[in-house]
């Protein structure tokens, strides 16, 4: 894993299938390997202190880094949005682009499926509040890419020392 470079030697290193399997089956979906891998292996954190993430096996609590609570969070937020200024359709609705992340400044990250295959076929996507940006790569790209400041995600000033923090633990 290129990222273990720029992050650090991960704190988890779980076993994917094991903590993918049960949430797949619940929710329905096939989340991409890249993304399940980086999650096992660096759990729910928070990266250069501008990207949180959230794990499958977190404990649910009302602040919890939860994916399931994340997904309750962000349909019944977006649910109450003007329509109008949602261009996506909100997992678990069909088709609905998945919520995994935020910023601290209340942005939204999403991985939104893109082909029949969904393992080939994820992008990230950001709700930025003004705009929707496809940024067309999967999870692990797109993470390279921003630490790298190939992409814009994080500010200049996170990126001379990108950084990892595991936040909340995994059961």
């Amino acid at each position: 894993m290129e990222l273990a470079r720029v992050l650090g030697a991960p704190l988890l290193n779980h076993d994917v299938d094991s903590d993918w399997r049960d949430f797949e089956n619940e929710f329905e979906v096939r989340l991409p390997l890249d993304y399940k891998r980086f999650m096992s292996a660096y759990g729910p954190c928070v990266i250069s202190d501008t990207l949180t993430l959230f794990h499958p096996r977190a404990p649910n609590a009302d602040d919890s880094l939860s994916l399931r609570w994340k997904i309750a969070t962000v349909s019944d937020v977006y649910a109450q949005t003007e329509p109008s200024l949602v261009p996506y359709r909100i997992f678990p609705m069909a088709g609905g682009v998945f919520p995994i992340g935020h910023t601290p400044f209340g942005h939204q990250v999403f991985l939104r499926p893109r082909a029949a295959r969904v393992d080939d076929g994820w992008s990230v996507l950001v709700d930025w509040g003004t705009e929707w940006l496809d940024y067309q790569m999967g999870f692990e790209e797109f993470l390279t890419k921003a630490l790298a400041g190939d992409v814009h995600f994080f500010h200049d000033s996170v990126l001379e020392e990108p950084s990892y923090e595991m936040v909340g633990r995994v059961q």
